[in-house]
């Protein structure tokens, strides 16, 4: 049985009818154009606030070649030798923002606030924190809970050093450039200084880990001398029994051939 539509199907009213569309949007800007003024000015308000009040944002890219895990004889000797350590690509992309690192760029180049770059939320919670109203709120929060004095809170500049070091690793990334051992390093800061920033980071960071390296080489030949001197020592212990028990039993040494090894190898 033929049941017939509630609504007549119109092929041609399925395509997009740009004087239609027209027309209602026209419709609704007369009926509400109240509402679209305010909703035009208070968008381009908040625009203007963000771009005046927020630090504009630089960047600057470092490219570093690393080494490659795909490394046969030097995988073999770390096999070899296990007392010596060998950090993957993925470890030394973790070293590079690590405190000690981050610390020592910002103390060489005697970084500021003002000189790193803030995520939206942190410089908006520092714009609190610094506005007359945020000051007195927290005194007079201080002032209806009370607050006891606290010997282990952080001092002012323990504090900013702190805020600097959180949003300057914010603002570092590190990425591979597919199919290849290189390895970008992108720094974005408040102004112009991002270029020395970047390059400060990668200075500090190669030094620690040459330090790093010759440290842990220095103690494996330590421990590799303890463990010679260890040997030593019982080559020689048992060497003095051997002499004993030849003098006392009398015997007789008929491997002159070994004899004479020892002998180099004491000497």
């Amino acid at each position: 049985m033929y049941q017939q539509e509630a609504i007549a199907h119109h092929p041609e009213a399925d395509s997009f009818q740009f004087e239609g569309a027209f027309h209602t949007i026209t419709q609704a800007v007369r009926g509400y154009k109240w509402v679209v003024l305010a909703t035009v000015l208070m968008t381009t308000l908040l625009v203007g606030a963000y771009v005046w009040i927020w630090p504009p944002v630089f960047e600057a890219e470092v490219m570093v070649s690393v080494d490659s895990d795909k490394d046969v004889q030097r995988t073999a000797f770390y096999q070899g030798w296990n007392i010596f350590r060998k950090d993957g690509l993925t470890d030394e992309g973790v070293l590079i923002t690590t405190p000690q690192v981050l610390r020592e760029v910002v103390r060489r180049l005697n970084l500021r606030y003002d000189d790193v770059y803030h995520p939206f939320t942190r410089y908006a919670i520092h714009l609190w924190t610094q506005s007359w109203l945020g000051r007195n709120y927290r005194e007079v929060k201080n002032w209806i809970l009370g607050r006891e004095p606290n010997p282990n809170a952080p001092t002012p500049e323990q504090i900013e050093l702190f805020k600097v070091l959180s949003d300057l690793k914010a603002g570092i990334s590190i990425h591979p450039v597919a199919d290849s051992n290189i390895g970008v390093l992108a720094v974005r800061g408040s102004n112009q200084r991002v270029a020395d920033i970047a390059n400060t980071i990668m200075e500090v960071y190669l030094e620690q880990r040459r330090d790093r390296f010759t440290e842990e080489a220095r103690h494996a030949h330590a421990s590799l001398s303890e463990e010679t001197a260890k040997t030593q020592a019982e080559i020689d212990a048992l060497d003095k029994q051997i002499r004993k028990f030849r003098v006392d039993s009398g015997a007789v040494l008929l491997f002159e051939k070994d004899r004479g090894q020892i002998g180099q190898y004491l000497a």
